[in-house]
């Protein structure tokens, strides 16, 4: 978390302060101790929402307020974060910021299984798919990801250094498929960009993206996930054509980009392997 400095020292002082404490809360260097696993601290009043009838509820209302009014400003989600303790709490405040947002909800499944080089195969009749999905702990997400467009979301592995799309990174949601999530960058200088790889780079990344994940699917769905994570102005042209092998898909892509990249106007009609489509 970074704290904003100013310029006057007085307030520069305090907001030292309370960098120093939240860092002797984090530490457990703070209060009175109770247990092995419970502190008293003192707050100060002025970081304390009192008359709350839902914590929930009011958290959200501080942090976020009119909410619904300015959602679609990106700076509005970039200057805030709501930082919890559990993930039992951080999943009760995302259910209920979703619950807000107007457009429809889709949710993604983890792929938890036991591995099949394992020597013992009675482990896959003991760890089931169903019992995988109830484990949840401190680095391990949940087997269920709910999410809409307009939702703010944060970057954990790190894709791409050079383009901003590291740990930490914020980023919005713009457009939800079947394998590809899009979203735009609000962190950092790279902040209103949802990445300038040419078509060609993408389609190398994602072949590595599936060889590491291991991921066998159908020839269809490959298709339409590489569409999904196209430039809008290129798959609005390329996914109104039938392709039967995904090299077309790819070449029809690229075909698009250059005619993009002269300045004209791209056409849903192309030729390609010697008849237009």
């Amino acid at each position: 978390m970074r704290l904003t400095s100013s310029r006057n020292e007085l307030e520069n002082k305090s907001i030292s302060d309370f960098a120093d404490w939240i860092l002797k809360i984090g530490d457990g260097r703070i209060g009175s101790i109770i247990n092995d696993e419970e502190h008293e601290i003192n707050m100060d009043d002025d970081i304390i929402i009192s008359d709350v009838s839902d914590p929930t509820i009011s958290i959200v209302d501080n942090t976020y307020p009119n909410f619904l009014e300015t959602c679609d400003n990106h700076t509005y989600f970039r200057d805030r974060a709501i930082l919890s303790p559990t993930l039992e709490d951080v999943t009760q405040v995302n259910d209920y910021m979703l619950g807000l947002l107007p457009d429809v909800e889709r949710n993604y499944l983890s792929f938890d299984s036991i591995s099949n080089q394992d020597p013992n195969p009675e482990l896959s009749n003991v760890y089931t798919t169903e019992f995988l999905n109830t484990i949840s702990g401190s680095g391990l997400p949940h087997n269920e990801l709910k999410l809409k467009v307009g939702d703010s979301i944060m970057l954990l592995p790190n894709i791409d250094r050079s383009m901003g799309l590291c740990n930490g990174t914020r980023l919005i949601v713009s457009r939800l498929c079947d394998h590809v999530i899009e979203a735009i960058i609000v962190s950092g200088k790279f902040s209103g960009e949802k990445g300038s790889k040419s078509v060609e780079e993408y389609c190398k990344e994602m072949e590595i993206a599936i060889i590491r994940a291991n991921v066998v699917e159908y020839r269809e769905a490959t298709m339409a996930s590489f569409i999904c994570g196209l430039n809008k102005e290129i798959a609005n042209v390329v996914e109104l054509q039938h392709y039967v092998e995904i090299e077309d898909l790819v070449h029809m892509a690229m075909k698009v980009e250059r005619q993009l990249k002269k300045g004209g106007r791209p056409s849903s009609k192309f030729e390609m392997g010697g008849s237009t489509i």
